[in-house]
């Protein structure tokens, strides 16, 4: 992601197809207001979890499927089981800001340094000769002072 290669988007997709859950386009629900009073915005964005209906279960959307604290919490809060569908966290924290009525920031996407083939495989290359030889390199060393 950091590179480009890929979106949050497509991250969660993949997630959610290979874990079993259901993706959830959060610009196509409203969440209902009962849902929203069971946790507070700090416990949303916090967890990132947007909780959406209450009936004989809570349904809400989580960016991590394998954060069983985060589903057993949110059953637990409910007194109901939980279904969790999934979207990106970048998505879920704006539409929890949302359906909070919270300000939404307007940040400028930070820069990032996309490092250089040759500083990486200089790197690994350190890593690597560390890994194996009883001495550090130069580098490590130069590091460690």
């Amino acid at each position: 992601m950091e590179l480009g290669y890929v979106s949050e988007e497509e991250i969660a997709r993949c997630l959610a197809e290979q874990y079993g859950f259901p993706y959830q386009d959060l610009s196509q629900v409203e969440p209902d207001p009962r849902a929203l009073e069971l946790i507070t915005p700090e416990f949303a964005l916090k967890w990132c979890v947007l909780p959406l209906r209450i009936d004989g279960q809570l349904w809400c959307v989580i960016a991590d499927p394998l954060d069983v604290e985060l589903s057993d919490t949110m059953a637990a809060i409910a007194r109901k089981p939980v279904v969790c569908s999934l979207a990106g966290k970048s998505e879920i924290q704006r539409s929890v800001r949302i359906a909070y009525g919270l300000p939404i920031g307007i940040s400028t996407p930070k820069r990032r340094r996309i490092p250089q083939p040759e500083s990486v495989l200089q790197r690994d290359r350190t890593l690597l000769i560390d890994s194996v030889s009883d001495e550090p390199s130069n580098e490590t060393s130069r590091r460690a002072a």
